[in-house]
């Protein structure tokens, strides 16, 4: 974790300074561990569709499956920016039953920003590289050598 000293969290009506510390917790380890699906928690979706402006996308599932699978690096980047210096606009960063936890996110999100905005960009690369791949072997091609299979036909 990127944070220096323990964090000191305010109870609310609807999450104790505890659960707060929990879903902070979760939050380092899910930017640590790359954004793995196994990091991703109940209390970590909840906080993040009930109080940082998400949408909720049905259940975990569908938040998950919207944001971060395979092939979905565009939205994994909206995701990520949400948490940049153009992202924290909204009212759900001045709210001041969660300002505490959000703000602190936010500081958390940018010591793994750069990172993992560039480990999108090459995850996406390299699909899209494997798709031409594809696309060409399929129409005859080796890319790899250079040389059109089909040209002695």
């Amino acid at each position: 974790m990127a944070k220096s000293k323990p964090q000191i969290f305010a109870d609310t009506e609807f999450m104790s300074a505890a659960d707060k510390a929990k879903v902070f917790r979760q939050w380092c380890n899910f930017l640590e561990k790359n954004l793995d699906r196994r990091c991703f928690s109940k209390a970590l979706y909840l906080h993040l569709s009930l109080h940082c402006d998400f949408i909720a996308h049905t259940n975990l599932d569908g938040f998950w499956d919207y944001y971060f699978s395979e092939d979905r690096e565009v939205t994994t980047l909206q995701f990520l920016d949400h948490f940049g210096v153009g992202g924290i606009t909204g009212f759900w960063f001045r709210d001041e039953r969660y300002i505490d936890l959000n703000q602190v996110m936010v500081a958390e999100m940018a010591c793994h920003l750069l990172r993992l905005q560039r480990d999108v960009r090459e995850r996406y690369q390299s699909r899209r590289t494997r798709q031409l791949e594809l696309l060409a072997y399929e129409l005859g091609y080796d890319l790899h050598k250079g040389e059109d299979k089909n040209a002695a036909l």
